[in-house]
């Protein structure tokens, strides 16, 4: 301290001042650096949940799976195993059915699962956009 009053002729207080900026300024860097590398997967569903809610109104009802695909659920592709749910495909009279599940709410895994509420269901059948959510999915299943 002595150094900079005597040869950078910063005044005492001033000085004490920058030095607690300093320190706090480190401080903040590390705590944020400790998050992001302890808790990886927190940001990623974070990231992945914001992207769809800016991306959600991008298809509707009629579009393809294809444009689905690219627009809203390639985020989704980013996410760690356990913060997924893996499509459903299956026949139901001689049509194709799949219903992707894309994370839109949670950021953490209680119990070591993540819940149904956590995810929009989109409901395709032959390559088409027919029902989004979980009423309709509901709906359409019965």
């Amino acid at each position: 301290m002595q150094f900079c009053q005597k040869y950078l002729k910063i005044p005492r207080r001033e000085l004490s001042f920058i030095l607690r900026r300093l320190i706090v300024n480190f401080v903040l860097i590390f705590v944020i650096a400790c998050e992001s590398t302890f808790f990886p997967s927190v940001y990623t569903v974070k990231s992945a949940i914001a992207a769809y809610k800016d991306r959600m109104e991008l298809v509707d009802l009629g579009d393809s799976k294809e444009k689905f695909i690219e627009l809203v659920y390639s985020e989704q592709q980013n996410l760690p195993m356990e913060h997924t749910r893996p499509p459903t495909k299956y026949y139901k009279d001689n049509m194709k059915v799949e219903v992707y599940f894309v994370r839109s709410a949670g950021a953490w895994v209680t119990e070591g699962e993540v819940s149904s509420d956590e995810f929009t269901p989109y409901l395709f059948i032959d390559e088409i956009l027919v029902a989004i959510g979980w009423p309709a999915v509901e709906e359409f299943e019965n």
